[in-house]
């Protein structure tokens, strides 16, 4: 999981991770909560907080049009 950070922070991509694992990375990246009738257990989207990608921007548009991302970083606009 730690690799998948990694790579999210260095901008190669996003990455759906347990949301503790998401929260440690919460200086560098965006963290949002994913939330889900389905979902077992708490998952987190993390993506670069300066100049994301546009495969993150249009990853978080589409979980918050549809009602999984819980809420959006207060910094993001």
């Amino acid at each position: 999981m730690e690799t998948a950070m990694a790579l999210v922070a260095a901008g190669v991509g996003v990455a759906i991770v347990p949301e503790g694992i998401a929260k440690r990375h919460s200086r560098s990246l965006i963290v949002g909560s994913l939330k889900a009738e389905r979902i077992r257990s708490e998952i987190g989207l993390a993506f670069l907080k300066v100049n994301p990608t546009v495969l993150a921007k249009r990853l978080v548009h589409s979980a918050t049009g549809s009602g999984m991302l819980e809420k959006k970083h207060p910094r993001e606009k």
